[in-house]
């Protein structure tokens, strides 16, 4: 029995080691059985097939169970079913997928999907004068954009510090810090980066633009506003 216990035995010399490890039990329960059968034989002989016909049966299913491989064991048989089951589900669910996203492909009759509009670009508006700052901003919401005002200088560097604008309407005359110093300290904090911010002057120094462009701005406005040249310079630099 000792080359019965080596661990690289296959299947089926494990299960001949076995059977022959137990062929001792079958043959004395065998001779067991057949004394039994012969004592009862004159009593009845219906008792006697019935004795044997369960003594070979028994012995058997004995010889399947010890000789069947662990590989093919019931539970083992059943996993994969399952698994080919599984399979075939899947494979009935992938080609009902396919068919279906085939279909929707190809119904010409289905609506766009949407497409989400982005919000409209904010601008910056620095005047002193709270009346001109109001107007300013009703007529620039009126035409769709997003507005900020500030009615100083550095409130405009503090404000573009802190938010993300598309377009800087500057007045040039301000007290303490005017638009010229607030539009130069833009530029410099820009430099080194690869962002510009669009200035525009609104001013009534109209006589003299140079001035405007010198200190970093991009274009002017004259006051007062007119809405068709303003509707104008802001579809040139800040499109909707």
């Amino acid at each position: 029995m000792g080359h019965c216990k080596s661990k690289n035995m296959t299947g089926t010399a494990a299960a001949a080691c076995r059977t022959a490890a137990l062929l001792p039990v079958f043959v004395m329960t065998a001779t067991v059985v057949g004394a039994f059968c012969h004592f009862v034989t004159a009593l009845a002989p219906l008792a006697t097939i019935t004795l044997t016909l369960w003594s070979a049966a028994s012995v058997c299913l004995c010889l399947y169970a010890i000789t069947q491989p662990r590989s093919r064991k019931p539970a083992l048989i059943m996993a994969e079913m399952l698994s080919a089951a599984d399979r075939r589900d899947l494979e009935q669910i992938q080609h009902r997928m396919d068919g279906a996203l085939a279909s929707v492909l190809s119904d010409e009759s289905a609506p766009p999907m949407a497409v989400p509009r982005m919000a409209p670009p904010r601008i910056l508006l620095v005047d002193d004068n709270p009346m001109n700052r109001q107007l300013a901003l009703l007529r620039l919401r009126t035409l769709g954009y997003a507005v900020d005002g500030v009615a100083d200088g550095e409130s405009a560097l503090q404000a573009v510090r802190k938010a993300e604008y598309g377009l800087v309407l500057m007045d040039c005359q301000m007290p303490q810090m005017d638009g010229f110093e607030t539009t130069r300290r833009i530029r410099r904090a820009e430099r080194g980066g690869d962002r510009h911010l669009p200035v525009i002057a609104w001013t009534c120094l109209d006589r003299d633009p140079q001035r405007c462009l010198a200190a970093g701005m991009d274009d002017y406005l004259a006051k007062p506003l007119d809405d068709g040249q303003l509707e104008q310079m802001l579809a040139q630099w800040l499109p909707l």
